[in-house]
């Protein structure tokens, strides 16, 4: 006859086997009865915090959050996915990669918060009055010409009638599937004619480029681990890469410059193309060869290096 407290556990949650085995990868992995109880129910978002700690450790829990990459740092391992995930799932996920190197048995608990007055960020680059990022609320929705205005509104050189957001995809708080992709919104014609049907709401990554008026020059956008972040003219023929990293500051302390991406979208049929330059080499290295010349439009990226514990 079964014992009575496994039989709880089977009503408590069902997701878990009673036997207390979980599969992943072709591997048993033992849930220690204290992640029994972890959510496996909602499913983390960005901006979400928790509490995570590994008991074998014996130390105090640490507050982690999920950051706009959809990610979380995890002591001794790096960065990890995060968004979309249970408690109990990403517990289990860490559990596994802790066990491959570290401990013989950890028991990970994460404790997530559902006080979190935002369910993500934006961030806007290039003729608004305040670049960077800005929170989405948790419990109401934001449209693009209102986060402009929340931003300070446009500059005196913005083209406001070629706004361009940038959606990466993903999943949403629900976990449905965000479809990426590159719009044009002619944010001067809604707030000229007060007709907003066209006006996107926002989701948590997008990206908001507010380019400067043709006849002005073409721009570049110089985003992430650099100490300058932003919109940047093309003022000469063969401006590269390498050279626009330097036109905004050059590298932040923890830059992965030797993985730069490049991201160029065909105005023709709006497809997108990654370009990965080792920056780092071109600069200490003088290896000219590797570098590119830049295109009206192009996205440089910059990323944090992983670092771990």
């Amino acid at each position: 006859m079964a014992l009575p407290w496994l039989s709880l556990v089977f009503v408590l949650f069902p997701q878990i086997p009673a036997f207390s085995q979980v599969s992943d990868g072709g591997e048993e992995l033992s849930v220690p009865p204290r992640m029994q109880a972890l959510d496996n129910s909602r499913r983390l978002t960005i901006g979400d915090r928790f509490n995570y700690r590994v008991l074998e450790e014996q130390e105090a829990a640490m507050t982690l959050f999920v950051d706009g990459e959809g990610r979380v740092n995890i002591p001794l391992i790096g960065r990890v996915v995060a968004e979309g995930k249970t408690a109990f799932s990403l517990a289990m996920e860490v559990k596994f990669e802790l066990e491959k190197d570290y401990f013989y048995q950890a028991t990970v608990i994460i404790d997530a918060r559902s006080d979190n007055p935002y369910r993500g960020r934006v961030s806007l680059i290039g003729e608004v009055r305040t670049n960077g990022s800005q929170p989405l609320p948790a419990d109401a929705s934001v449209r693009l010409s209102e986060m402009i205005l929340r931003s300070g509104g446009f500059t005196d050189q913005a083209d406001e009638s070629r706004v361009v957001l940038v959606r990466e995809g993903g999943l949403d708080a629900n976990g449905d599937a965000i479809a990426p992709g590159r719009t044009e919104h002619d944010v001067e014609l809604m707030l000229e004619t007060g007709q907003f049907e066209n006006d996107p709401v926002l989701m948590p990554n997008d990206l908001i480029l507010v380019p400067k008026h043709e006849d002005i020059g073409g721009e570049i956008f110089v985003l992430g681990a650099v100490l300058a972040p932003g919109a940047y003219p093309i003022q000469r023929e063969g401006l590269t890469v390498s050279r626009a990293i330097l036109a905004a500051g050059g590298f932040a302390r923890f830059a992965q410059d030797n993985r730069v991406k490049v991201v160029r979208t065909d105005l023709e049929s709006g497809e997108k193309e990654t370009f990965t330059i080792n920056v780092k080499s071109i600069l200490e290295d003088g290896n000219r060869s590797l570098d590119m010349n830049v295109r009206e439009g192009d996205i440089i990226q910059v990323d944090e290096r992983t670092i771990n514990f």
